[in-house]
């Protein structure tokens, strides 16, 4: 299939598709497994806009296990409800719009949020994930309006 735009012709990977919507569909049953098995073993993932006391950077297969291995721990679900595709001229990236809802365990509240992923595929699975999303969205329902204040302060002037 072919996407037509003023600029260029780009054509649907299927592929590319196929892992990461295996990478969205095992982060929903809480496979830590199956998400596991999307990754290079040398994938990085990497969230420029991460508050303060969140990584930006997880790199190594390992790294991203010993993150991820604790949302079935925290979260009642997760959910991708929207996943809009951008296939772009090379055929290993692919930008992807995303919404998550959460359910978190212990407050029962609830973390929705709005993404945009830039994917890397090499060999058939991600090398490297970017991850942009609204950051204080994150800290409300997870740590209280206290946290989100002191991201919020402006920096000591130097």
């Amino acid at each position: 299939m072919f996407i037509m735009s003023k600029f260029t012709v780009k054509a649907v990977n299927a592929d590319a598709e196929a892992v990461i919507e295996e990478f969205l569909d095992a982060l929903e049953a809480m496979s830590i497994e199956r998400f596991l098995a999307v990754w290079h073993d040398a994938g990085v993932q990497i969230m420029p806009l991460s508050p303060d006391g969140f990584p930006a950077r997880l790199e190594g297969k390992e790294v991203i296990h010993r993150q991820y291995r604790q949302i079935p721990i925290f979260y009642k679900f997760v959910r991708f409800p929207d996943r809009v595709f951008h296939f772009t001229n090379d055929p290993k990236r692919v930008w992807v719009e995303l919404r998550v809802e959460m359910l978190i365990k212990a407050t029962g509240k609830s973390y929705n949020n709005n993404f945009v992923c830039l994917f890397t595929l090499h060999d058939g699975r991600i090398i490297e994930y970017k991850e942009y999303s609204g950051p204080f969205t994150l800290l409300t329902p997870i740590f209280g309006d206290e946290v989100l204040r002191k991201n919020l302060r402006p920096s000591p002037k130097k």
